[in-house]
């Protein structure tokens, strides 16, 4: 977990690794074919749910994915940067 403090709040975001680690212990990731998968996130650009199953969308047969969120965002209307995560494209 990454903590940034700011004045009296705490905010701590789910790395991409713990994402990783995590689903990585399910054998059957078959529960997410044909299926839609719905991230209510804070910031939906900057999110690691949205960045981890966006990666492995095509893997897990996703039907679609949806992120949302309640704040503006500074890459929103923008193409998201993929490539820096490693990931070579579709």
């Amino acid at each position: 977990m990454k903590a940034f403090i700011r004045g009296t709040e705490d905010e701590f975001y789910t790395q991409l690794s713990d994402i990783e680690n995590e689903l990585s212990k399910y054998s059957d990731l078959k529960v997410f074919e044909n299926k839609t998968v719905i991230c209510n996130c804070d910031e939906p650009f900057g999110s690691n749910f949205t960045l981890y199953f966006l990666m492995h969308l095509n893997s897990l047969k996703l039907k679609r994915l949806i992120s949302t969120g309640y704040s503006t965002s500074s890459i929103m209307g923008k193409e998201l940067p993929l490539y820096v995560c490693g990931w070579g494209g579709i």
